[in-house]
């Protein structure tokens, strides 16, 4: 049995009861605890700088929208990764989360395999979301590391560029591109397009450009 201490802690903010029904019981465990808030004003009395765990939430929130939510965390500098929810593939809603820092998107429509692996991921990443300075750190290191075209590939992969789009812009082999678009994750850390674009959000590197290849990302993942 984990300590106190040790316990983690997922947010769901979600007016969705029957949702939260089934998705609570598959979060919880030993060293996981979920709580829940269906209206968005108690989830911001309740939460303050320093907490720990991750943020399950829905964008369609009642009273105060999910992205006035996402406004709040980040003026009190609410530093958890945050999976924002939707029942519509509303890719320009997700863009605007995105550039509000949340880590990634999910529809309800998901399973609860890929619910329950993303929420374990962004438990994983806590740490690093903590800790603005950590990020900003991170983030400055690996642009200085990139070279001149991975420079260029980041670009195009942020305009929603697929691999074999980018070979015949750049004039370079698809496995050539592919390698370039690991090699840019790997330096960030990262290990998708969406947590790219958070990961720079919450360093200050944010551009609108680059979210519109975030959602493009999220839009091609969440079809999978």
């Amino acid at each position: 049995m984990a300590s106190r201490s040790e316990v983690q802690t997922v947010y769901i903010v979600d007016d969705d009861i029957h949702f939260i029904e089934i998705v609570s019981p598959v979060l919880r465990g030993p060293d996981r605890r979920v709580d829940v808030y269906t209206d968005g004003v108690e989830f911001l009395e309740n939460i303050h700088a320093g907490v720990s765990g991750m943020v399950l939430l829905d964008l369609e929130l009642p009273g105060l929208s999910g992205f006035a939510i996402l406004d709040q965390l980040m003026e009190r500098k609410v530093h958890l990764p945050i999976v924002v929810l939707s029942t519509y593939d509303d890719w320009e809603s997700v863009r605007g989360a995105f550039k509000r820092g949340a880590l990634d998107f999910l529809p309800k429509s998901s399973s609860l395999l890929k619910i329950s692996s993303m929420v374990s991921e962004c438990l994983r990443l806590e740490n690093e979301f903590n800790s603005v300075r950590v990020v900003e750190k991170e983030v400055d290191n690996a642009v200085r590391t990139l070279s001149k075209k991975e420079k260029e590939i980041l670009q195009y992969l942020s305009d929603g560029r697929t691999s074999k789009e980018i070979s015949r812009i750049c004039g370079v082999a698809p496995r050539t591109a592919d390698v370039h678009r690991h090699n840019i994750f790997q330096k960030f850390g990262v290990n998708s397009l969406p947590q790219l674009m958070s990961k720079l959000a919450k360093a200050g590197f944010y551009s609108d450009v680059l979210a519109i290849g975030a959602v493009k990302e999220a839009s091609r993942q969440s079809t999978r």
